[in-house]
């Protein structure tokens, strides 16, 4: 169910495979319930929460997360938004916005 509409994204604190949990849930791998649910290699991620399955899939055209500080209304939608960076200097402009330090993420390499 991929939505461009992020009001009808719908929040996912579900399990996910990857490699670690920055690769399960910014590649929004496949939810589980153990490691066997994964392929070889991965292991099954209590992830942090994320929209996963009702946004976008990701395009994601690198292997390391960052962390960082973006824009947005909560730490949650700064980082899978992909908000605007920000820092004490270069303040975020969008309403009811503020500047979040973000959980890794991949938004320094998603398309």
């Amino acid at each position: 169910n991929n939505n461009d509409d992020d009001s009808n994204w719908v929040l996912s604190t579900a399990s996910r495979c990857g490699l670690d949990e920055a690769d399960a849930r910014g590649h929004c791998r496949n939810t589980c319930a153990t490691n066997e649910d994964c392929d070889p290699g991965q292991a099954c991620w209590v992830v942090h929460p994320n929209f996963c399955g009702s946004k976008p899939d990701p395009v994601v055209t690198c292997d390391t997360p960052q962390y960082g500080s973006r824009c947005g209304v909560s730490e949650l939608w700064a980082r899978e938004t992909c908000g605007t960076s920000c820092a004490w200097n270069h303040p975020c402009t969008g309403a009811g916005e503020s500047c979040f330090s973000i959980v890794s993420n991949f938004c320094q390499c998603s398309a």
